[in-house]
């Protein structure tokens, strides 16, 4: 026989009651301590602030002007040739400079199909071939070119007979090559007339015997081995011929006097900057600074809009830019061509060096008197009289100190709350 144990009713009441007694004291006990985050927010208090500071400085207060400028070469010129093939096909053979040499008059540049290529002094073009018998303004460049580099012609200026075909065959010998050739007729040897390019002629009646043509060949200047630029010496901005390469007409680019740097400005700037203001300039990308003067500034008209006229005089507008030009120092490499810059102008200040403060350190004060505060290296903070003199691009000169006050000390400038 089993027998079974009986619960009275009362007492699995009264655990009941126990249990969600404990169970309602748990809840609140975790609700209490459990905060939402826009509880916890609200409950806190404001950060603590901290000082925001600066150093103090010792410099001179100047105001300043910052533009964007490029970097080019100065009075840039192409060395160019169209080269002839009846050597054979017209590749470069030679390269014997390369960007960044300096060339001078009488310098080869470059050789085609093995026929060299020299640069003179000059500002007209090589467009023919000069040899016995030719005139002209450009036979005159090349026999001033020749005396210069120390080869006379004896020859009448302008006029191209033996002696400047001699000249011409002993400058291409002293570089290292033959010139060459044209086949030429001197028809009275006896008489000493100069010789003349042979060249077709009518037939004529028949005459009495005359002593037979002699038939020279004389050394030439080729339109495509020599070519003119104004200014030189001159420095290599690019070389465009390569080793194999077809010859497409241009070979060098030059620059006469350097670089430059070319800033934009409006009308309103350029009244501030004239010849001569101190620059500095920051070419970024190379991360290469330095100092120069404005050396020429002129203005430069923005493009019309289609269909507009501009009547009276040429005015300075809101329309128009100046560009100022700084001439870059000769010990930097021409690599910096081509890249953009940062430009500071220098326009002026106060003519001695004093400390100087971000203009946010001074502080008034309800008598109008001014003051800084200065933070020590244990974050405590005083208060230093001062009477602020000029301000420029958000800094300011402290003409009168009264308390102690060294560059390098750290001024309150703001609070920061963290």
């Amino acid at each position: 026989m089993t027998f079974g144990v009986r619960r009275s009713p009362k007492r699995v009441l009264a655990v009941l009651l126990v249990a969600v007694v404990v169970l309602a004291g748990a809840t609140w006990w975790l609700g209490s301590r459990v905060k939402s985050p826009t509880q916890a927010a609200a409950e806190a208090g404001p950060p603590k602030a901290s000082p925001i500071t600066a150093p103090v400085e010792y410099r001179k207060l100047s105001r300043t002007l910052v533009t964007r400028g490029s970097v080019r070469a100065h009075r840039e010129r192409t060395v160019a040739i169209e080269p002839s093939t009846e050597n054979g096909r017209p590749l470069v053979t030679k390269v014997p400079v390369r960007a960044g040499d300096t060339i001078r008059e009488g310098a080869l540049v470059a050789e085609v199909a093995q026929r060299p290529v020299f640069v003179l002094r000059g500002k007209g073009p090589m467009f023919r071939d000069l040899t016995i018998g030719a005139e002209g303004r450009d036979v005159a460049q090349l026999q001033a070119a020749l005396g210069r580099l120390g080869f006379r012609t004896g020859d009448s200026v302008g006029r191209f007979g033996r002696g400047t075909a001699a000249a011409v065959a002993r400058f291409y010998r002293s570089r290292g090559y033959e010139p060459l050739r044209s086949v030429t007729v001197e028809k009275d040897p006896d008489r000493g007339d100069p010789a003349t390019p042979e060249a077709p002629e009518a037939p004529e009646a028949p005459e009495a015997p005359e002593a037979p043509a002699k038939r020279t060949r004389t050394a030439m200047a080729g339109g495509a081995e020599v070519v003119f630029v104004n200014d030189l010496p001159a420095r290599i901005v690019a070389a465009s011929a390569r080793l194999g390469q077809k010859v497409e007409g241009e070979l060098l680019r030059l620059a006469g006097d350097g670089l430059i740097v070319e800033a934009a400005l409006t009308a309103a700037e350029a009244e501030d900057i004239e010849v001569g203001t101190k620059v500095t300039v920051n070419v970024e990308a190379q991360d290469r600074t330095f100092t120069s003067k404005v050396g020429d500034i002129a203005k430069s008209a923005k493009s019309e809009k289609p269909g507009t006229e501009t009547e009276g005089e040429d005015e300075p507008g809101p329309e128009t830019e100046f560009v100022a030009r700084i001439k870059v120092p000769g010990r930097l490499g021409f690599d910096l061509s081509g890249e953009e810059a940062e430009v500071t102008f220098d326009l002026g200040g106060a003519s001695d060096k004093a400390l100087v403060v971000p203009a946010a350190a001074v502080w008034a004060r309800a008598d109008r008197s001014s003051y800084v505060e200065v933070q020590d290296g244990a974050g405590r903070t005083r208060q230093i009289k001062v009477d602020p003199g000029m301000s420029v691009d958000g800094y300011t000169e402290l003409t009168d100190v009264e308390g102690e006050l060294r560059p390098g000390d750290l001024v309150v400038v703001g609070q920061e709350r963290r």
